[in-house]
């Protein structure tokens, strides 16, 4: 039992007050230190409270120590960490899109199906056989292409230009990236090489609540998105289309027959129409008249003049996609240095491929399509044929 009689003692807990002494225990009560007080019990309180212990002074031990240093570790990291997630949020949309882009180019060049895979539906039924920048197959091997591709710079961007507020990293929807293609082939014996200057198009649908698929909306959370693809491959429109492509294959001038030839359509329109009446290769844009075109041995050429489509290359009434241009429509003034027409036949798939020639001692504008091969395209179960 304690010896310490029952009365008002310094507060242990406050040095500025008393508290009485029970006996016992501490109790509720205290009284101001300067107080003179009687050695008598305190009256009871009228409406007794839960015991109160003033706080004394805090005591900062390592356990403290330890939260605040947490505390201010978020505040002054999350600072930092604000523009780093964003960079890394930033940094895995291009990596996603680089790989479509980087994907795409390198089976497209090299005449392999699985372009298809980085294309989305829409572009890819656009090519029937072959690849956007390597060609048909078959049409390759003729002509002993090769085929070298330049990537430039990926810009990711929201084709909500017209908004004020700018998308967020993980808001983009397109995405374009400049290609330099280098052609080099052999006809005749001789070896050139055509360059061409182009755009790789990607996009990504958005989707908010519902499947149907949109264009990002930067007033918008979606709720999923779709993976990158590519859907276009076209010229760059802030340039001239002369501009754009080069070519080291010459031939001499002939004035006679250059208004019908100074397109990709335009001069398969001629060939069309000649074969159509006369089932022969008597186009007025033939290569160097036609005596060295490519045909493959043996091709069908009356499957060929019972097939080959019609079309108006002004209206684009019949047009088949080019497969080496197929993010143009048929206007005549989108060049590309090869240019490949496919178009199905009774007995088979075949392609006709026309060069962009320069004539020699003419200006930088002075050049006509020309009619270099016609082979029938390789397709699954027929073999490769030249």
């Amino acid at each position: 039992m304690s010896e310490i009689v029952p009365g008002w003692y310094p507060d242990p807990e406050q040095a500025a007050q008393l508290r009485w002494w029970d006996g016992q225990r501490w109790t509720e009560h205290t009284a101001p230190a300067q107080a003179a007080i009687a050695p008598q019990e305190p009256a009871p309180l009228q409406q007794p409270a839960a015991p109160v212990r003033p706080r004394g002074p805090r005591i900062w031990n390592a356990g403290t120590w330890a939260t605040l240093g947490v505390c201010v570790a978020l505040i002054v990291t999350g600072g930092v960490l604000a523009p780093i997630l964003v960079n890394q949020a930033r940094n895995a949309e291009v990596e996603q899109a680089q790989e479509v882009l980087d994907g795409f180019v390198a089976a497209a060049s090299q005449q392999d199906d699985g372009w298809r895979d980085f294309a989305t539906p829409q572009f890819a039924s656009r090519v029937a056989v072959g690849a956007p920048i390597g060609g048909e197959k078959n049409t390759a091997e003729a002509l002993d292409l090769k085929v070298s591709v330049e990537v430039g710079e990926l810009e990711l961007f929201t084709n909500n230009w017209y908004r004020d507020t700018a998308p967020a990293p993980d808001q983009t929807d397109m995405g374009t990236a400049p290609v330099t293609i280098t052609y080099n082939y052999t006809f005749d014996g001789e070896s050139y090489e055509s360059t061409v200057e182009q755009v790789v198009w990607l996009a990504r649908p958005y989707y908010y609540g519902d499947s149907r698929p949109q264009q990002a909306d930067t007033f918008k959370r979606e709720t999923a998105k779709g993976p990158w693809r590519v859907f276009r491959l076209g010229d760059p429109k802030d340039k001239d289309a002369q501009e754009v492509w080069s070519t080291t294959m010459t031939e001499p001038t002939d004035s006679g027959f250059k208004s019908s030839c100074d397109s990709g359509p335009q001069a398969f329109d001629d060939m069309s129409t000649h074969l159509r009446v006369d089932g022969e290769f008597v186009s007025n844009c033939l290569y160097d008249g036609g005596e060295n075109v490519l045909l493959s041995e043996g091709l069908d050429r009356d499957d060929i003049a019972a097939s080959v489509p019609a079309f108006d290359p002004l209206s684009g009434v019949g047009a088949l996609p080019e497969i080496t241009s197929v993010g143009e429509l048929f206007g005549g003034d989108e060049l590309t240095p090869i240019m490949e027409f496919p178009f199905e036949g009774k007995n088979g798939t075949y392609v006709a491929t026309f060069m962009l020639v320069r004539a020699e001692g003419g200006g930088p504008g002075d050049a006509r399509a020309a009619l270099v091969s016609v082979v029938e395209a390789a397709t699954p179960g027929k073999g490769e044929k030249k």
